[in-house]
């Protein structure tokens, strides 16, 4: 808490902003993934993803292990076909990779507009998309990538304790590896 009333009330006004550019950027990525959502299997590992996931077996190397007990959750859920429910985990997993990166870019004190702009070319762009729509654990990994930075960052901030940012960053990086 500061002696002036005016840069506490600019510290608030910055704070309102982000919380509004998340709320703005994280809603729209979400819905427009679930409107262009691949209403069937799509092509190469999808259809091996989606019954993976419906019978608990062991896809191909890396076996995906997380995406494969996460996709075994959603798949319990009483709606849609189960392919539809996966790729919605999917969009899901992308949309979080696009808000987190969103939060990365505002922790790392990058302006609100281009933080803002940057998830959303992120969210927009063709890779992000291709996985996002589809039945795909590369939405996973993006969104456990984000969260590496955003432990690696943690880590490097002054007066921080590094043991236990350490030890999440390693187990983020050994969870992300596998997926």
């Amino acid at each position: 808490m500061s002696l002036d009333p005016a840069f506490d009330s600019r510290t608030q006004n910055l704070k309102a902003m982000g919380r509004l550019w998340v709320w703005l950027i994280v809603p729209l990525t979400f819905v427009a993934y679930i409107l262009t959502l691949s209403p069937t299997v799509g092509l190469i590992d999808s259809g091996e993803l989606t019954t993976g996931c419906y019978l608990m077996n062991i896809l191909h190397p890396t076996g995906y292990p997380l995406y494969t007990m996460i996709g075994r959750i959603v798949t319990l859920v009483p709606a849609a076909t189960v392919v539809n429910r996966v790729a919605l985990l999917s969009a899901l997993f992308a949309t979080c990779g696009v808000g987190l990166f969103l939060f990365l870019g505002l922790r790392l004190g990058v302006a609100q507009p281009v933080a803002g702009a940057s998830a959303l070319l992120l969210g927009f762009s063709m890779p992000a998309w291709d996985v996002a729509v589809d039945v795909e654990v590369y939405s996973l990994t993006l969104a456990l990538v984000v969260l590496l930075w955003l432990a690696a960052e943690s880590v490097t901030r002054p007066n921080s304790n590094r043991g236990a940012p350490l030890l999440g960053l390693a187990y983020l990086a050994g969870i992300a590896l596998t997926n």
